[in-house]
């Protein structure tokens, strides 16, 4: 999920704690979390899908 930011002055976004995996976790504990950038660069995506690609 994105990592949270405020996008406003008013914005408090940024202090919330990701919880979406957290949730998932306590019915499917094999549940990894990823919390990426807004703007994830091309390398970080790269690195994600080749932890989670099975090599061949």
């Amino acid at each position: 999920m994105p990592r949270p930011i405020d996008l406003t002055p008013a914005d408090t976004s940024s202090v919330v704690v990701p919880g979406l995996a957290a949730a998932l976790r306590a019915h499917h504990s094999n549940t990894d979390e990823i919390v990426i950038d807004q703007r994830p660069s091309s390398t970080f995506i790269a690195d994600v899908v080749a932890a989670i690609v099975p090599t061949m």
